[in-house]
C-alpha cells in the first residue's frame, strides 16, 4: 500500500523472532523467500513453460481471486529488487524480458514456449502448404483450461473479424504466423502483464531500461545461471 516513492528507500529487513542486523544478508534472504512464493505454482500467479525453467504470466491466474493486484505486487518486488540491486531466483521468458522492455514480440519467441508448435509454425511458413493445412484465423479454447476446470463448451478465438471463416493460404500464412503469436504471447495475458509492469514501472521507468536488450535484462534480474 505504500506510495512509490517511499519504496525508493532503503529497505530494513527483520526476520520475527530472530535476532540479526542486516547487513545484507537478511534482505537477500527476504527476496529469495518472496520470489519462492510468488511463482510458487500453487499460487497460481505464474507458469512454468519449455523446459520447466522459465516462467511467464498464468492465463489461467483468472481463477486466483484479485490476481490482478498480485500481478501489480509481483512487478513491484521484481522492481525493488533491480532497484536494490538484487538478484532474484527466477528466469523469465525471452517474451515476457521484451513486454518488460517494450519490444514486439515474434513467433521465434514461441519456441521458448512450445518447442513443437514452433516448429510447426516454421515449416509452415518454409514450406509451400497449399492443400496440406486446414487452418482458419481462428484458435480453439485453451485445451488445459477446459480439462482443468471442466468446462466442457468448446469454443474458439477469432484472430481477425470473421476469422473462423477465413482459410490460411500461402498468401496470408506469414500474418496467421503473427497474429497466432501475437495471441499465445500477449493478448492472451495482456491483462497480467499490464498489471505487473504498473507494478514495475513505478520503480523501474522503461526509459531507464531501453538501452538494455532481453538477455540483458535477464542478468541483470537474475544474474549468471549455473552452469
Amino acid at each position: 500500500m505504500r506510495l512509490a516513492q517511499d519504496l525508493k528507500g532503503r529497505l530494513n529487513v527483520h526476520f520475527q523472532g530472530e535476532e540479526g542486523i542486516d547487513a545484507g544478508g537478511l534482505t537477500r534472504e527476504w527476496y529469495q523467500l518472496l520470489s519462492r512464493v510468488i511463482f510458487d505454482k500453487g499460487a497460481l500467479l505464474f507458469t512454468t513453460v519449455g523446459n520447466e525453467s522459465t516462467f511467464q504470466p498464468n492465463p489461467n491466474s483468472v481463477y486466483q481471486t484479485e490476481h490482478l493486484s498480485y500481478f501489480k505486487f509481483a512487478g513491484r518486488v521484481v522492481g525493488k529488487a533491480l532497484f536494490d540491486g538484487q538478484l532474484l531466483d527466477v528466469h523469465f521468458t525471452r517474451s515476457f524480458y521484451k513486454h518488460i522492455l517494450g519490444v514486439k514480440v515474434t513467433y521465434h519467441d514461441i519456441e521458448a514456449i512450445d518447442p513443437d508448435y514452433f516448429k510447426n509454425l516454421k515449416w509452415m511458413l518454409e514450406n509451400n502448404t497449399t492443400d496440406v493445412l486446414d487452418l482458419t484465423f481462428s484458435i480453439d479454447a485453451d485445451e488445459e483450461k477446459r480439462i482443468l476446470y471442466d468446462k466442457t463448451e468448446v469454443t474458439d478465438y477469432e484472430l481477425i473479424p470473421g476469422g473462423r471463416n477465413i482459410r490460411v493460404t500461402e498468401e496470408n500464412k506469414h500474418e496467421y504466423a503473427d497474429l497466432v503469436s501475437e495471441h499465445r504471447l500477449t493478448t492472451a495475458i495482456r491483462p497480467q502483464i499490464t498489471a505487473f509492469l504498473e507494478g514495475f514501472n513505478e520503480l523501474i521507468s522503461r526509459d531507464l531500461i531501453s538501452i538494455f536488450n532481453d538477455k540483458e535484462l535477464k542478468l541483470l534480474i537474475s544474474g549468471l545461471p549455473d552452469i
